[in-house]
Protein backbone atom coordinates (compact mmCIF):
# COMPACT_ATOMS: atom_id res chain seq x y z
CA UNK A 1 0.00 0.00 0.00
CA UNK A 2 1.13 3.41 -1.04
CA UNK A 3 0.92 6.00 1.60
CA UNK A 4 1.06 9.87 1.18
CA UNK A 5 0.80 11.30 4.31
CA UNK A 6 1.39 15.02 2.86
CA UNK A 7 -2.42 15.27 1.88
CA UNK A 8 -4.58 18.08 2.66
CA UNK A 9 -8.52 18.48 2.40
CA UNK A 10 -10.93 21.12 4.03
CA UNK A 11 -13.48 19.36 5.89
CA UNK A 12 -16.18 21.10 8.07
CA UNK A 13 -15.52 21.36 11.38
CA UNK A 14 -18.63 19.89 12.77
CA UNK A 15 -18.06 16.63 10.53
CA UNK A 16 -14.61 16.91 12.04
CA UNK A 17 -15.74 16.67 15.48
CA UNK A 18 -18.23 13.74 15.08
CA UNK A 19 -15.34 11.46 13.01
CA UNK A 20 -13.23 12.67 16.40
CA UNK A 21 -15.80 11.48 18.75
CA UNK A 22 -16.67 8.69 16.73
CA UNK A 23 -13.20 7.39 16.61
CA UNK A 24 -12.84 7.99 20.25
CA UNK A 25 -15.67 5.84 21.26
CA UNK A 26 -13.99 2.88 18.57
CA UNK A 27 -10.47 3.32 20.05
CA UNK A 28 -9.54 4.19 16.88
CA UNK A 29 -6.53 7.17 15.76
CA UNK A 30 -8.87 9.98 13.51
CA UNK A 31 -6.52 9.07 10.99
CA UNK A 32 -7.63 5.57 11.06
CA UNK A 33 -10.60 5.99 10.88
CA UNK A 34 -10.58 8.21 8.40
CA UNK A 35 -8.80 5.63 5.94
CA UNK A 36 -11.62 3.10 7.38
CA UNK A 37 -14.16 5.20 6.43
CA UNK A 38 -12.67 6.36 3.03
CA UNK A 39 -11.95 2.64 2.16
CA UNK A 40 -15.89 2.01 3.31
CA UNK A 41 -17.39 4.62 1.03
CA UNK A 42 -14.62 3.78 -2.33
CA UNK A 43 -16.17 0.40 -1.91
CA UNK A 44 -19.77 1.21 -1.43
CA UNK A 45 -19.88 3.57 -4.24
CA UNK A 46 -17.91 0.76 -6.74
CA UNK A 47 -20.85 -1.63 -5.77
CA UNK A 48 -23.69 1.37 -7.12
CA UNK A 49 -21.82 2.35 -10.08
CA UNK A 50 -21.01 -1.45 -10.94
CA UNK A 51 -24.98 -2.53 -10.07
CA UNK A 52 -26.07 0.96 -12.31
CA UNK A 53 -24.11 -0.43 -15.61
CA UNK A 54 -25.21 -3.84 -15.17
CA UNK A 55 -29.10 -2.76 -15.01
CA UNK A 56 -28.66 -0.09 -18.02
CA UNK A 57 -26.89 -3.11 -19.79
CA UNK A 58 -30.09 -5.22 -19.53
Amino acid sequence: MKTNKNINFRVDLELLEKAQKLAKSMDMSLSAFVRKALRMYVNAMEKKISKQKSQNQI
